[in-house]
């Protein structure tokens, strides 16, 4: 998924699923995975349907200690349907940790095989610091691979 997308989140905290993530195989998707990123302050969502949810958490149970598990993703995420609108509700447990609340203006920002959802004001300022960036030889080098 790329790009980045604009809405306001509704009142009843919906948000719309923008058109450019929601193509292809993603639409044999009926759910999403939305956890809280705490190191970037957003939220993350990953298309799914909710068979393919409970077998990842399942798996990762597996994969990791039980503490870590439960509390570091279980703890800051939630399986969701996706409407007959293309919208996921957003559960205010979750959105209060990203400063996401009704009527706030958020990005929805296309991160391969996710997609993010910013507080418009918080994505600003993070657009704006990595403006400050020179990435031109970043961009050189894997030019050249």
């Amino acid at each position: 998924m790329m790009g980045t997308y604009y809405y306001r989140v509704a009142n009843d905290m919906r948000i719309y699923i923008p058109s450019a993530f929601f193509d292809g195989v993603l639409m044999q998707s009926d759910a999403v995975i939305i956890f809280h990123n705490e190191f970037e302050n957003c939220l993350g969502v990953y298309f799914t349907t909710f068979k393919e949810s409970e077998e990842k958490i399942m798996k990762l149970r597996a994969e990791t200690e039980p503490f870590e598990s439960d509390c570091h993703v279980h703890g800051v995420s939630v399986t969701v349907a996706i409407d007959s609108r293309r919208r996921i509700y957003i559960p205010r447990r979750i959105a209060n940790n990203a400063n996401i609340t009704p009527g706030c203006d958020v990005a929805c920002v296309g991160v391969g095989d996710r997609f993010e959802i910013w507080e418009k004001s918080r994505w600003d300022f993070i657009q704006s610091e990595m403006d400050k960036i020179d990435i031109s030889s970043a961009i050189s080098y894997f030019l050249s691979l």
